[in-house]
């Protein structure tokens, strides 16, 4: 943001403070939005008895069907939370991360599914539209 310059060549603090502003206000307000739908994939999966890229789980030692809810404390302590424009997964137990790892109840590095994509996609044109319905400009979603 440091090419923002007049035509005399000063920098205009002021306009680059504003849009640098505007981004972190439309991405607080999409971590908002998308936090709620990503805890609701993230728990019809552990649930459903699947990863969350759609896999089936692994069959336990005896060969049968794993399910990863004895009391459900795990599935329904579950949650996607947003601190800003971050958003932060909070397991409710030590166990959880194990359960995270081994059986992906969770997306695991830079790739997510592409369900969890399409969400996401959605609640970030959902938050600009917002934004340039507020401001009074017009944003067009690209077909």
């Amino acid at each position: 943001m440091s090419g923002l310059r007049l035509v005399g060549g000063k920098p205009i603090r002021g306009l680059q403070q504003h849009l640098q502003g505007l981004a972190r206000t439309v991405a607080a307000d999409a971590a908002g939005r998308i936090a709620p739908a990503v805890t609701a994939i993230a728990r019809a999966d552990f649930g459903a008895g699947r990863t969350v890229y759609g896999d089936r789980r692994p069959l336990g030692v005896r060969g049968n069907a794993l399910s990863l809810v004895r009391k459900g404390k795990v599935r329904d302590g579950l949650r996607f939370k947003a601190d800003g424009a971050r958003l932060r997964c909070v397991l409710p137990t030590d166990y959880a991360k194990f359960l995270v790892g081994r059986y992906k109840v969770l997306p695991h590095g830079d790739h997510l599914p592409a369900s969890w994509k399409r969400t996401i996609d959605a609640h970030i044109a959902g938050a600009l539209e917002a934004f340039a319905r507020d401001s009074g400009g017009q944003v067009r979603r690209a077909a």
